[in-house]
């Protein structure tokens, strides 16, 4: 404490300063309209990415304007995928040994977490090589119309109606997270075609 002791001299030496009486008022005014601002402030919390316009309208809303949002997108439909295909894979394990079972349906729940992986791919592909979007946007074409080709071999193996009726249902959801993609792809895109 001795080697401080000049610092501390003058320290107390200092002229003591008295806060304006109106200090908490304006700190609360200020509190006050920070908080009515909060969405607009809260931005710039967020990184600002190299592809998009930092002023971009849709940042917040339900519009796809941004490479990163597509790919949150595809990678969350691929973490679905994923999900329903190792469900499948553990809760069918048994069922798929069995030897009088067709081949094509042993291989669905793999089919599953192929289409998880390419998805997730893509996801990861549009985010760090957003120049390739537009093959990502063909590839996901072609992805759709593979579930249309699987849907069509499901429904000559199955004989059971409710069977195919799941398979109606599935293939229904499959196709409209196909095209729910696709046009997120698209919306990018124009997005950047546009800016």
């Amino acid at each position: 404490m001795e080697k401080y002791s000049d610092l501390i001299e003058d320290i107390r030496n200092l002229h003591s300063v008295n806060p304006p009486d109106a200090l908490v008022v304006q700190v609360m005014a200020r509190v006050e309209k920070d908080n009515q601002n909060a969405g607009v402030n809260i931005r710039r919390f967020f990184p600002r990415s190299k592809t998009t316009n930092p002023d971009a309208p849709g940042t917040f809303s339900d519009r796809i304007t941004s490479y990163e949002q597509c790919a949150f997108l595809l990678f969350m439909v691929g973490f679905f995928y994923l999900v329903a295909g190792v469900v499948a894979l553990w809760g069918f394990h048994d069922v798929i040994k069995e030897e009088n079972i067709n081949t094509w349906l042993k291989i669905q729940p793999y089919i599953t977490i192929a289409n998880a992986l390419f998805l997730i791919s893509a996801a990861f592909v549009i985010l760090y090589r957003p120049q390739v979007t537009t093959f990502v946007q063909y590839a996901m074409i072609i992805h759709a119309i593979l579930i249309l080709v699987n849907a069509y071999i499901l429904q000559s193996i199955i004989s059971f109606p409710v069977a195919l009726v799941f398979v109606l249902i599935l293939t229904i959801m499959a196709i409209a997270f196909a095209v729910l993609l696709i046009g997120s792809i698209r919306s990018v895109l124009r997005y950047g075609a546009i800016y």
